[in-house]
């Protein structure tokens, strides 16, 4: 080693290495071929002749994808299983009974507060080959940790849990809990004078063919993983994601003590964390960067005075008052002295008190009513409301929420504070109206800023939670409440030249949609509602009796669940002039106007063929689509359409077998379905009856699969599932409903 001598081991010859894993003294090596073997340092460095320096573990039954460690045991994850490996006892077992397919890993997360290394020191030597646990062989031992968790990474973004037995506790259902859009990243520099970054993502969410691949303890709570679009950070605890952000080309990651080492695919290489704000913005202040500081107290202020009233270390930032005018920057003193002004009435409310071992206690206390921060003690309370008949501080007390809650939504726009919350509920729209009115002057004479958007947010929210009929409102309430449904969603790149919806349109859906519904009495046709806010073509659409009057709207909406919603009022001829408008709006022409219109968002051939099977039947809708079979260019009906009319012809039930086309026939069990087809198709040619399927028929007529609720005894999902409670399914869609009963809401089978 004082040469520099390079070591050169062969155990892995011809094969590619996947993965190394350091733990104390031994390198974890496994390869391609499902090979591990182990280094060892310590048996190099004293040149001893009583160890090996490497030695074969095992062979397993596939390519390894990952490797981690905790104590005496190790965690292997191959393509298709995981092992828990004590080293201890040279053993290993295999975790679950599943098999899956696919680079899946797995880790330990320790979530106490005590650090424990993974050791995993060998020093009587490597003996060699380690031997397989079965089942009923005990395999853990009793000094574990309870606080360290076993995660495996599975197929549909599922996560199974299990403990030192190899046994597999809780399956960790989260696919539902990824349809939210990326964070917010904040970029840090460190010099002095260093300003705010934020880099928001682009609008999009994770793709529907998002899955596990390797994973990662992070901050004794999360699991992280990635791909090359993202990187993801779930929280097992409650089973969700916990947020996300879209870093894409992304390599490969390291995880060094609560820092992640991104490595990009331009050979670049990022570091990013998880930081609580509180440390984010003391740290900031310890560092001397005043400006960047004032600017993340202003950015998630809400935030801020949240955590103020249990915080130990937030008060610091009072110092501010003298170091940014030492660095020329009273303008921003100016917009952070209200919440420094808050800050301060907090300290004042939470008296630090020393008690013997002069150990600092905060009292944990949280803002009374009769408190008032300096900033809100300005607010003209003259209001003209019943409120001022209570106490005199009853104005001081719902304006002091507001601006807590005004403060917090800047940052955090969803989120809602207790307090805030509790009290608006108490009051009337009409007294809630007179209060944003004042609030909203207060806020443009103090602070020069306009919260007539926010107070507008707040009242359609209190609205749509109290009222159930509109009519019921006085006229001022009613304006107003029109006045803001309009004005926070108005959209003004949806609609042709001549008011009609384009295509995209009914992906556009309105905040307060159902109180905006109840309104639309009050606005009148002359208002142009309909070209301010296109989406309320959806209502007019489904009220309306006269659906030859609106087909050409209905066509251009392009909403396929309003269709589903009007389906009864569909025969052969009005489909049939459907198809004619649709041919002319795929022309790229308004059917309002003749005007040119983008159609990028235009339904398919496919989703239109799908729509019409459940409008008119499977026999309908290919008698129509022949008729216009000219219009229709090769490959623009694809096998979802015809296969979708075999099974309505099948099954006499069209509707349902859309639903079933379009959730559970996805891309995982496409291929399963289309094998049902097939041989479906094959006994057809082969002269059998259609329901000869080789299977006794233990159904009824009648019996119908919990989830689908098409027919169990059909002739082309013949593959049944029953779940362990007694219910039957058909296997397909036991499957995409990853084995959940929908009547007994639990997952049917653990260990799937």
């Amino acid at each position: 080693m004082e040469n520099n001598v390079p070591l050169i081991y062969n155990e892995h010859e011809t094969s590619t290495v996947n993965v190394m894993k350091w733990c104390g003294d031994n390198l974890y090596v496994g390869d391609n071929l499902g090979k591990i073997s182990v280094f060892t340092l310590t048996s190099i460095l004293t040149k001893t002749i009583f160890q090996t320096p490497s030695a074969v573990l095992m062979q397993l039954d596939s390519s390894i994808v990952q490797i981690d460690a905790y104590s005496e045991f190790l965690l292997i994850s191959t393509n298709s299983r995981t092992y828990l490996c004590n080293t201890e006892k040279e053993q290993y077992k295999q975790i679950g009974k599943k098999l899956r397919d696919g680079p899946y890993g797995a880790c330990f997360l320790n979530t106490s507060s005590t650090e424990c290394l993974a050791t995993c020191d060998r020093n009587s030597g490597l003996s060699g080959i380690f031997r397989t646990v079965t089942e009923n062989e005990h395999f853990s031992t009793s000094t574990i940790n309870p606080d360290v968790k076993i995660y495996c990474a599975r197929p549909g973004v599922r996560l199974w849990e299990a403990d030192f037995g190899a046994k597999v506790l809780v399956t960790h259902q989260l696919r539902n809990s990824i349809n939210h859009k990326p964070g917010n990243l904040i970029l840090i520099e460190e010099k002095a004078d260093a300003r705010l970054k934020i880099v928001n993502p682009n609008e999009i969410t994770i793709s529907e063919g998002f899955n596990f691949r390797t994973i990662y303890p992070f901050y004794k709570r999360f699991i992280v993983t990635y791909d090359r679009d993202g990187i993801y950070f779930f929280d097992p605890i409650n089973s969700s994601l916990y947020t996300w952000n879209n870093m894409t080309d992304i390599k490969d990651i390291k995880i060094l003590k609560n820092y992640i080492y991104l490595w990009r695919e331009d050979m670049q290489i990022s570091i990013i964390t998880l930081q609580p704000l509180e440390d984010l913005v003391v740290n900031t202040l310890l560092n001397k960067q005043y400006y960047l500081c004032s600017e993340l107290c202003l950015s998630y202020s809400g935030e801020i005075l949240k955590i103020a009233a249990e915080s130990r270390k937030i008060f610091f930032i009072n110092i501010l008052r003298t170091k940014l005018p030492e660095i020329n920057a009273n303008d921003m003193l100016n917009k952070i002295e209200p919440i420094l002004n808050v800050l301060e009435g907090y300290k004042k409310q939470n008296p630090v008190r020393k008690i013997e071992n002069k150990i600092v206690v905060i009292e944990n206390a949280h803002l009374e009513a009769e408190y008032t921060p300096i900033a809100i003690n300005e607010i003209d309370t003259n209001s003209k409301t019943d409120i001022t008949k209570g106490s005199d501080n009853s104005v001081d007390k719902v304006l002091l929420a507001l601006y807590k809650q005004y403060l917090l939504n800047k940052s955090h726009k969803n989120a809602e504070l207790t307090e805030t919350n509790e009290l608006l509920e108490k009051l009337d729209i009409g007294v809630l109206l007179h209060i944003f009115e004042d609030y909203v002057q207060y806020v443009g004479q103090k602070h020069n800023e306009d919260p007539t958007r926010w107070c507008q947010e707040q009242m359609l929210k209190q609205a749509s939670k109290k009222i159930k009929d509109v009519t019921k409102l006085e006229e001022k309430s009613i304006e107003y409440l029109k006045d803001a449904f309009l004005c926070l969603n108005r959209v003004d790149d949806l609609n042709c030249r001549c008011g009609f919806p384009l295509p995209v349109a009914h992906r556009t859906k309105p905040n307060f949609y159902e109180l905006g519904c109840q309104l639309l009495e009050f606005l009148g046709e002359e208002g142009g509602h309909f070209h301010k806010i296109p989406y309320l073509y959806s209502y007019k659409l489904q009220n309306d009796n006269d659906l030859n009057a609106n087909l050409a709207l209905l066509v251009q909406f392009n909403d396929k669940e309003v269709y589903k919603k009007l389906s009864k009022k569909f025969t052969y001829d009005i489909c049939d002039e459907l198809l004619r408008l649709f041919l002319k709006l795929k022309k790229g022409n308004c059917l309002n106007c003749g005007s040119p219109v983008d159609i990028s968002n235009l339904m398919s051939w496919t989703e239109l063929g799908m729509l019409l099977v459940e409008l008119v039947g499977p026999q309908n809708a290919c008698r129509l689509l022949k008729r216009y079979s000219e219009e229709i260019r090769n490959g623009e009906l694809d096998s979802r359409f015809y296969q979708s009319c075999i099974l309505a012809m099948a099954y006499k039930k069209p509707k349902h077998v859309m639903n079933f086309m379009e959730t559970v026939v996805d891309t995982t069990n496409k291929e399963k379905f289309e094998e049902s087809i097939e041989k479906y198709l094959l006994r057809k040619d082969a002269g059998k009856h259609s329901s000869d399927t080789g299977k006794p028929n233990i159904f009824k007529e009648n019996d119908e699969c919990i989830f689908c609720e098409l027919p169990l005894s059909g002739p082309i999902l013949i593959e049944i599932k029953k779940a362990v409670c007694g219910h039957n399914f058909h296997s397909l869609c036991f499957s995409y409903n990853n084995g959940i009963c929908n009547i007994c809401r639990f997952t049917c089978n653990t260990d799937s």
